[in-house]
């Protein structure tokens, strides 16, 4: 589901559930996507804006995106002039982005992470850029993170904590997280195999943009941590 969390002129403030695709391939199921939402939602007015990396899928004005499994806040223009200044706001990292996420593991310490990426050689997964699998082109990748609380979701050990990323990469959070050796809670792709979660526990929780205004999701009520555990003590 995707719900409207702002509107004016130019701008839509849009929040959607882990699960949602933000903008499908056109062999996807388009029904239930952020960009389909959009389009219904504004009609003839949507904004006509396109990906460069795959050209042929319409954003409808989103101006980033966040993975089907990632819940939380995007921004889409319903102006030319909105979607150049927030798609540049973007890449020059002007916009400051929040994210609450559940880690697996205990994590004590504030820590910014600095690992340059590359894409696998044989997948659509990222690696670290000196991983012998890694191909392609070397982005640098920066993550700031706080832990906020140690706890147990389902009698597995983890940290609830605050990501600020200073880079934007495909999959940048989930794995540094996994480079860490605290995948996020739920990513089976990126190292969880511990526990069964059904969601992946990220949500993108907050957007300040260089003028001063900020949208906030609220996070799920599902990002909670017991004191301990059934048959542990913290």
């Amino acid at each position: 589901m995707t719900v409207i969390l702002y509107e004016d002129d130019d701008l839509l403030v849009l929040e959607k559930e882990s699960g949602v695709l933000t903008i499908p391939r056109p062999d996807e199921d388009t029904s239930s996507s952020v960009a389909d939402f959009i389009e219904r939602h504004l009609g003839d007015a949507t904004l006509l804006t396109r990906t460069k990396s795959v050209p042929h899928c319409k954003t409808n004005g989103l101006a980033h995106r966040l993975d089907r499994d990632t819940s939380g806040v995007l921004l889409a223009a319903k102006s030319l002039e909105m979607y150049d200044a927030l798609t540049q706001a973007f890449a020059s990292h002007k916009v400051v982005k929040t994210y609450t996420a559940i880690l697996v593991g205990e994590v004590n310490t504030s820590q910014r992470i600095d690992i340059a990426l590359r894409r696998e050689k044989k997948s659509f997964k990222r690696v670290a850029a000196t991983d012998v699998r890694a191909r392609g082109e070397q982005v640098d990748a920066r993550t700031y993170l706080k832990p906020l609380k140690v706890g147990f979701k389902d009698d597995i050990l983890c940290t609830l904590v605050t990501f600020l990323p200073e880079t934007g990469r495909t999959h940048q959070l989930r794995i540094h997280s996994a480079l860490i050796g605290h995948p996020i809670l739920g990513d089976h792709i990126y190292g969880d195999t511990a526990s069964k979660a059904e969601r992946l526990f990220l949500h993108a929780e907050e957007i300040r943009l260089p003028d001063g205004r900020s949208f906030a999701s609220r996070t799920p009520s599902s990002f909670t941590l017991d004191e301990t555990g059934s048959n542990q003590t913290l």
